[in-house]
């Protein structure tokens, strides 16, 4: 898999397998990025597919839920899953220490307003997850509400109290579609098209232009590629 590779998703209604997939795929993704070696990189695998073991331990609902008004009793329980998750592994011999802290931290972040132990994490592989987690459960409203992918792509942007690491931002940021294919958009020339694939600049992939026909149908007819095609932009999202 060459590194400029470009995911395209979309926010969805995801279950807890597909959020795990694809926290996975993006921290190793990320992990490619900034040049990690293969073993670094399985721990990261495996810390990943296993981070959200404990969710099955809990009993309150975690789907596309906002918990910051969440009764405290729910909360607890919620928060909970990061320690369920790691006693559920600690006589797992096989696991490594860091994929088990990953497990354990995949919640906290560099600003110490995470949990279970508002810890300032200072692993690598956990602020690898940290921000990748936080990033597909805002598409997928897994454990909060789901947004669109350009929201949560500025949210994860702004990086509100610097709970994550810029660099590790950089590399996700750079692998992320800002546009998914199918995606209706309006450009700056005050035309309508579709995206219909990626290059690899993920603020500029590859849009098909409609036009009407005589007869009143709406047609593509223009193909334009805005990553060569400096004059072209998208202006927001239809």
């Amino acid at each position: 898999m060459p590194y400029d590779v470009i995911v395209d998703i979309k926010e969805s209604n995801s279950d807890l397998y597909e959020h795990t997939v694809m926290v996975t795929l993006l921290s190793v993704l990320v992990s490619r990025k900034l040049k990690l070696d293969e073993k670094r990189k399985y721990n990261i695998a495996v810390g990943c597919l296993l981070h959200d073991i404990g969710l099955r331990f809990i009993v309150t609902r975690y789907k596309n839920r906002d918990f910051s008004n969440a009764d405290p009793a729910e909360l607890f329980e919620y928060k909970k899953h990061t320690i369920l998750g790691y006693s559920a592994l600690d006589e797992e011999s096989w696991i490594a220490p860091i994929s088990m802290n990953m497990v354990l931290s995949h919640h906290e972040n560099m600003a110490g307003t995470g949990f279970p132990m508002k810890q300032k994490n200072k692993e690598l592989e956990c602020r690898i997850i940290q921000t990748c987690d936080a990033f597909d459960s805002l598409i997928s409203g897994m454990e909060c509400k789901r947004i669109c992918v350009q929201e949560a792509i500025n949210q994860i942007k702004e990086n509100d109290g610097g709970r994550y690491d810029n660099k590790i931002i950089k590399c996700l940021l750079s692998s992320i579609a800002k546009y998914p294919v199918g995606t209706t958009v309006k450009t700056n020339a005050e035309e309508e098209g579709v995206v219909v694939s990626q290059t690899v600049d993920p603020e500029n992939p590859i849009i098909m232009i409609f036009g009407n026909e005589n007869n009143g149908k709406l047609m593509l007819y223009n193909r334009l590629n805005l990553m060569l095609d400096k004059n072209i932009s998208i202006l927001q999202v239809i």
